[in-house]
């Protein structure tokens, strides 16, 4: 992984999001906060294997030289940490299939052979683990209710915790299940946050002149790490 940033120095990682409030809550507690996100599979001709929730940090792979001329969905605002960082907290690429791949038929059929297995399993974690990783090149957005969305060019990495990082609670769940107390599922994630510190941070990027006024004042010492958002 060492190897990996030190061939591609340009590329950064950046966690986006919609709001100034959420970028400074973010800097003031030195940490990303775990949430499970909706997931789907899908295989040949849009049949569903697994429509689950994973608790996960996500964060999109950019070339800082090229962000200027990405479209950029999920808000102008973000923060990128060091190299060392994202090794140290085991920080792992995406991995993107087609629906009709052999790895998605190979993926299909682990996670159908695990609902076989019993509780206690020793196939059962690694199993999910790998589901975790891997998403459609192509699917359904459901957080912008999109079909055909090209999730491939949001160069997705995941902060995805072992069952012992969360003590020892869900990695999956249906998410019918979890949508019937979300709160309860998210909550149980509040002590178990992404940690980091100030001086991993190598970029805070902004929208606004307002925005950015609000960043000298909460966080003069980062003065140098701000940046205006040019994404579109």
């Amino acid at each position: 992984m060492t190897e990996y940033f030190k061939a591609n120095p340009d590329n950064i990682l950046i966690h986006f999001t919609d709001t100034n409030e959420k970028l400074i809550s973010i800097i003031e507690n030195c940490h990303f906060r775990l949430k499970y996100c909706k997931e789907e599979f899908t295989i040949t001709n849009d049949k569903m294997i697994s429509k689950n929730v994973h608790p996960m940090v996500s964060f999109s792979e950019q070339n800082i030289l090229e962000l200027h001329t990405k479209e950029i969905t999920y808000g102008k605002f973000g923060i990128a940490l060091t190299s060392d960082w994202i090794i140290e907290n085991n920080i792992q690429p995406v991995m993107y299939v087609e629906k009709n791949s052999q790895v998605a038929n190979s993926l299909a059929f682990l996670i159908k052979h695990r609902r076989t297995l019993p509780k206690g399993n020793k196939l059962r974690l690694p199993i999910m683990t790998i589901r975790g990783f891997i998403k459609n090149t192509v699917g359904y957005n459901s957080y912008f209710k999109k079909h055909n969305f090209v999730f491939k060019t949001e160069n997705e990495w995941r902060y995805f915790p072992t069952k012992k990082q969360i003590g020892n609670g869900y990695i999956s769940e249906n998410r019918n299940t979890f949508y019937k107390d979300p709160d309860t599922y998210n909550n149980r994630l509040l002590d178990y946050p992404l940690k980091f510190t100030h001086n991993k941070i190598i970029k805070i990027f902004y929208d606004s002149q307002e925005n950015l006024r609000e960043l000298k004042i909460k966080f003069p010492e980062l003065i140098n790490l701000f940046e205006k958002s040019a994404w579109k």
